[in-house]
């Protein structure tokens, strides 16, 4: 979803019409996947802790298994925007590659979530991307501190997201930056909270069955979420304005959780085999991108910049003459690497933390495991 928002409709001009319009339209809403992300990522990391809490030391082998998971691949992201710009001539490629007011030093604390409140910057383009995983490492942090230091965790993740709101709140009325609410990892707590409370929920049995009522209210707000999401941001042209700061992402995080309430609920027993049909041959392809999506994730932009200067291009734009090949080219240099580096970086370096931490991954409930 995001590749396609950052490499489709951020290139797609305003002013454009027919076909490319649609293009733009069609995938204008794919600014949603990071929401979808901080939401699986709560669901994740929270059943992953408390699968994990009763063990001797299991703090310390969470730590060990996130940064084995996490460091190494964005060490290599860093390693090519230190060293690339050199090999790269001036230009306004290189301008989105690696211009920035964001100091080079707040890469290597994984602070460029905070940035905005100092520079209004993320970052440089080929970095750019990262702010989301700024923000996630300080909800690593504050998931393990929810769950080692507190008994009513879905009472202390809801105030959580309630505060994250009121953080928004702030920046978006009192401020007038809701780009900064957008970035700023207090203010992106709610979704990933909202996962967590989902998570906390099943360890505690109460989603082994729905009552008949809970299951119609659950179904109702994912009917809600989705008409609201869409009639909503089809009216909108800034993804990151007030509105869509106060009113769309809760809506989201709420959205994808039922979603997620659904999935899981009374998972324990295991789901019929799929029968082969057009839909049952895209559950292996898009399990294998799922796998190696973090590289993809990181990636993606210093790949799209990179691709289309090495085209001889002076900037991106889908009105120039052969977008549409360029794509196709695109897409498969970005698979083709992320799997590279899947194999090469990602891959061993979670096996070794696997090895230092013997850390327990959470047990999935079946439907999610398929």
């Amino acid at each position: 979803m995001v590749f396609l928002f950052h490499v489709v409709c951020a290139e797609i001009p305003r002013d454009s019409t027919g076909s490319l319009y649609a293009w733009g339209v069609a995938t204008y809403q794919g600014w949603a996947g990071v929401d979808l992300f901080f939401v699986l990522s709560g669901f994740f990391i929270l059943s992953t802790l408390l699968a994990n809490e009763a063990l001797p030391g299991s703090a310390r082998k969470y730590l060990l298994a996130r940064f084995f998971r996490v460091v190494p691949l964005y060490v290599f992201l860093l390693l090519g925007y230190f060293y690339l710009p050199p090999f790269i001539r001036e230009g306004h490629l290189k301008d989105q590659l690696f211009g920035t007011t964001t100091p080079n030093a707040v890469y290597l604390v994984f602070g460029q979530g905070w940035a905005p409140l100092f520079t209004h910057d993320v970052g440089a383009g080929f970095v750019a991307v990262s702010w989301s995983l700024s923000d996630e490492v300080f909800l690593y942090a504050v998931a393990a501190a929810v769950v080692y230091r507190f008994r009513r965790r879905v009472a202390v993740l809801a105030a959580l997201a309630a505060f994250s709101w009121l953080c928004r709140l702030y920046f978006c009325l009192v401020r007038h930056e809701p780009s900064v609410g957008f970035f700023l990892p207090l203010c992106r707590m709610d979704e990933f909270m909202m996962g967590g409370m989902v998570a906390v929920l099943l360890k505690g049995g109460r989603l082994d069955r729905l009552s008949r009522f809970q299951t119609w209210a659950v179904r109702t707000g994912v009917g809600a979420g989705l008409a609201w999401f869409v009639g909503t941001t089809l009216a909108l042209a800034d993804s990151k304005g007030s509105f869509a700061m106060l009113a769309d992402l809760p809506v989201l995080g709420l959205f994808f959780s039922c979603i997620l309430i659904l999935i899981v609920a009374g998972s324990a027993t295991p789901p019929a085999p799929v029968r082969r049909s057009w839909a049952a041959a895209l559950v292996y392809p898009l399990s294998r991108l799922g796998v190696i999506s973090y590289s993809v994730y990181l990636f993606h932009m210093p790949l799209h910049l990179l691709f289309n200067y090495g085209c001889g291009l002076r900037y991106v734009s889908w009105a120039l003459p052969g977008a549409g090949l360029r794509f196709v080219g695109e897409c498969a240099v970005t698979l083709a690497f992320c799997c590279l580096t899947y194999l090469l970086i990602e891959r061993p370096m979670i096996r070794v933390g696997h090895r230092l931490s013997r850390h327990r991954p959470s047990p999935l409930p079946p439907r999610l495991a398929s």
